[in-house]
């Protein structure tokens, strides 16, 4: 399908124009340094950040991926879908679900937000134009059977919760109230700025927001949010992060913040200061991996709500946060894997963790066996029944990434498990899963691969 003609310079442009910016870093225990008088950091994420600001570099561009997602059987473009779509294939979508089980599991257990569902389409009014007529030109818009004006197609959870916070009453119940929704988005991005899973016009994400009573608490609870987002960010990618932060130089009190949350947490920050405000929000942060890429984000909105609150609350404070996209996620261990010697997932993150071979056709019963044991405790195993020599099927395996590989002969227990990278383990079932991590909740049955088609 043609891609759409890149949409001229429109509303979001003509909103940032003339404003002016500048650039400091906020450390625990010291005064805001500029740019040009800051001196080396040992944290690599936000060395390259820095770096980048003081150069007027971009930001980072992910390098092509489309020859690794094929190989890997996870995803590819649909070339019957406009640019910017991405359809998966089975192991892609195992891979995008456990990213969507540990993001979900935080926003539940770590933030202890409840979850909600809202309308994907939403009538354009007043306030909504308000809030999203900036970047208009940049949302898809539909007409209904029988309506002359443009629904909505969401571009996160924004519109829906709004209009869900106007149909709240607080029933004496105490604030914050947090609560999320995985968010089906679509974005009309120019085409110049399509990119892989780095950017794309359709994604899914978690959108969660915090309704507060007042500015004080939604200060409060916006670092709150900041340190929590840090902690599941660390968890995902075990590696350096950076932290940018937007504020208005005007604004004592928000500064003042940010250095009081730099002390407390020990973190230094990107602080980017601008002349007026962009939009809604009084305070933007993002978290950066050492490549650049963003992950989580937040912001303190002390806008919206004035025209959507709680029947019989009045004016709230709210804070919006995101997990970063499953997109943008399964791109980061992606990149990370691409670094790794050889390539790989995390264990917990491989589509298939374990692949058992059987050596010959009287050896599947008891490969079979072996398979359904892992299931059962919780390690997602796939059997290569396949007509082919055992050292193919292994190099088949070591091509998907597999962390192991079980060759299964005459012996009673596993004969022989290969780790990804060349080392041989002498192990069992149960001690396979242990290595693994696995939960001990069965995973779903076994597959084969003579039975899997090959996906272009």
């Amino acid at each position: 399908m043609t891609d759409p003609a890149p949409t001229p310079v429109g509303a979001r442009e003509r909103v940032v124009a003339g404003i002016e910016h500048t650039h400091v870093l906020v450390r625990p225990g010291q005064e805001p340094t500029p740019l040009a008088d800051i001196p080396a950091v040992d944290n690599a994420a936000l060395a390259g950040l820095l770096e980048r600001r003081a150069t007027g570099a971009p930001d980072y561009h992910a390098p092509p991926i489309g020859a690794t997602l094929a190989a890997l059987r996870l995803a590819a473009p649909d070339g019957d879908a406009e640019a910017g779509h991405i359809r998966w294939f089975p192991a892609g979508v195992v891979l995008r679900t456990l990213i969507c089980d540990r993001l979900e599991h935080f926003l539940t257990h770590d933030l202890m937000s409840s979850p909600v569902i809202t309308p994907a389409l939403v009538q354009w009014d007043e306030r909504l134009s308000e809030l999203a007529g900036s970047f208009r030109e940049r949302i898809y818009e539909v007409r209904g059977t029988g309506r002359d004006d443009p629904m909505l197609l969401r571009y996160g959870a924004d519109p829906g919760f709004f209009t869900l916070l106007d149909d709240v009453t607080a029933d004496g119940a105490q604030m914050p109230w947090r609560w999320h929704e995985q968010v089906a988005g679509f974005r009309r991005n120019r085409s110049g700025e399509l990119n892989g899973l780095q950017r794309t016009r359709s994604f899914d994400f978690f959108d969660c927001h915090s309704v507060c009573s007042d500015a004080a608490s939604g200060m409060a609870e916006y670092f709150e949010v900041l340190d929590a987002q840090l902690s599941c960010v660390d968890a995902m990618q075990p590696v350096d992060h950076a932290v940018a932060m937007t504020a208005v130089a005007g604004d004592a009190e928000s500064i003042t913040a940010i250095q009081r949350w730099s002390d407390r947490s020990g973190r230094a920050v990107a602080l980017e200061l601008i002349s007026r405000r962009k939009h809604y929000y009084r305070l933007l942060h993002n978290i950066y991996d050492p490549r650049g890429l963003r992950t989580m984000h937040g912001q303190l909105d002390d806008l919206n709500g004035q025209h959507w609150h709680p029947r019989d609350t009045g004016p709230v404070t709210i804070v919006h946060s995101a997990t970063g996209s499953l997109e943008r996620w399964v791109l980061v261990h992606l990149l990370d894997g691409l670094d790794a010697a050889p390539p790989s997932w995390p264990d917990w993150l491989a589509p298939v963790q374990v692949r058992i071979l059987p050596v010959r056709p009287e050896h599947l019963a008891h490969a079979q066996g072996i398979a359904c044991d892992l299931q059962a405790r919780g390690v997602r195993t796939e059997i290569d029944d396949r007509d082919e020599p055992v050292r193919r099927r292994v190099r088949d395996s070591e091509s998907r990434w597999i962390p192991y590989v079980a060759v299964v002969g005459d012996e009673v227990e596993l004969a022989e498990v290969r780790q990804r990278g060349g080392a041989r383990l002498a192990t069992t079932g149960a001690r396979l899963a242990h290595r693994l991590a696995a939960d001990g909740t069965a995973a779903a049955p076994p597959t084969y691969c003579s039975r899997s088609p090959t996906f272009a």
